[in-house]
């Protein structure tokens, strides 16, 4: 497994960091291509896929999931689940544009 995480450590740190953004050069994509490539073989790592909705679910999926009736499966949602979930984010919205009407009326 250190073999494959070196691996793609050296991949990381080559990549431009000008060129890098998320969905664009990032970690991911040098994950992807060594993966493709067959590096957790020729480095003799075991490795399974999870499920995306079952394992690491965002908020901005809960619609499609729920169109799918997959809703129920969900067992670990990804850290910013609640964030990018559009009933939540309006919330924190209306909570910020509130705080920021009391500052503006004291100011």
């Amino acid at each position: 497994m250190l073999r494959f995480l070196d691996r793609r450590e050296a991949a990381v740190l080559a990549q431009d960091p000008l060129d890098t953004w998320a969905g664009h050069n990032c970690d991911q994509h040098h994950f992807n291509r060594l993966l493709t490539a067959g590096a957790l073989e020729e480095c003799g790592v075991a490795f399974h896929e999870f499920d995306n909705v079952v394992y690491n679910c965002r908020g901005i999926m809960q619609e499609e999931v729920k169109r799918l009736g997959r809703a129920g499966d969900m067992k670990l949602r990804n850290l910013p689940y609640s964030a990018t979930g559009p009933a939540t984010a309006r919330e924190v919205f209306r909570k910020i544009g509130a705080s920021l009407g009391g500052q503006l009326r004291r100011g």
